[in-house]
């Protein structure tokens, strides 16, 4: 090894000069593709049982819960290869366990993956009276981008006067590698997400004849149907229409 260092500190690549060091043998592993809702100590009784997972008595546990990752430091460095050479599974979830190198800052196969590229916005058009309603209801608004943010997603809303359609537009963490197989599947989730919610909202439009209209109107005022948070009234006196638009029940 010490040959191997001198003579890379003698040649150049590229007109640039490298170095090499000594790597320490790791203590700690970085554990991938965590259970979302995993709590630290799941992972630490995990990796301490030995006849489970090949590990031992841990020093740390750094959790990033939002990552869905975590580093396992171990008070004995021997164990590390024993688990590296085992398959774990949590929470009937496959995990990907390597070794990792803290003078690095990142495992091993890091450099060699390829970027997780965020998806692009998406526009999704929503019929106009559904949208309008959208707009008006401040709950409704709030429960779909809840559930958006459930799948990393957030939603942009119509900027300009006219558009009947929303935008899509990916929360991912584009740093975190472990996303690679989400980001595929992504836009189909959101989209599914988006069509079963407004299957909860329904519009329909009345034609009403021209001679009949101004008794429908009174009608209509003596009922007084307004615009709740769960219905839209609309009346288009040119077209002689009435259009409902609220949740389904």
């Amino acid at each position: 090894i010490d040959m191997l260092i001198k003579k890379c500190e003698q040649k150049k690549l590229r007109n640039v000069s490298i170095t090499a060091e000594r790597v320490h043998v790791p203590d700690c592993i970085v554990v991938e593709n965590l259970p979302l809702e995993i709590e630290e100590d799941t992972i630490e009784l995990y990796f301490e049982n030995t006849l489970r997972s090949g590990g031992g008595e841990t020093a740390e546990i750094e959790h990033h819960k939002e990552d869905r990752r975590a580093v396992v430091f171990f008070k004995d460095y021997t164990v590390v290869e024993h688990v590296l050479q085992r398959t774990h599974t949590l929470q009937k979830t496959q995990l990907v366990v390597e070794p990792f190198y803290t003078c690095l800052g990142s495992a091993a196969s890091d450099a060699a993956r390829p970027p997780v590229k965020d998806p692009d916005p998406i526009e999704v058009p929503v019929e106009k009276n559904i949208l309008c309603f959208l707009l008006f209801n401040e709950e409704m608004r709030k429960a779909l981008e809840s559930d958006m943010s459930r799948h990393s997603a957030m939603i942009r809303w119509p900027q300009a006067e006219g558009e009947s359609f929303v935008t899509i537009i990916s929360t991912m963490n584009q740093t975190d590698t472990s996303l690679s197989d989400s980001a595929e599947s992504w836009e189909v989730e959101v989209r599914e997400v988006l069509k079963n919610f407004l299957t909860t909202i329904e519009t329909k439009t009345v034609e009403v004849l021209q001679a009949l209209w101004e008794d429908v109107m009174k009608e209509l005022e003596e009922l007084t149907i307004k615009t709740t948070r769960e219905c839209e009234v609309k009346t288009i006196d040119e077209d002689h229409t009435i259009t409902i638009t609220g949740c389904r029940r």
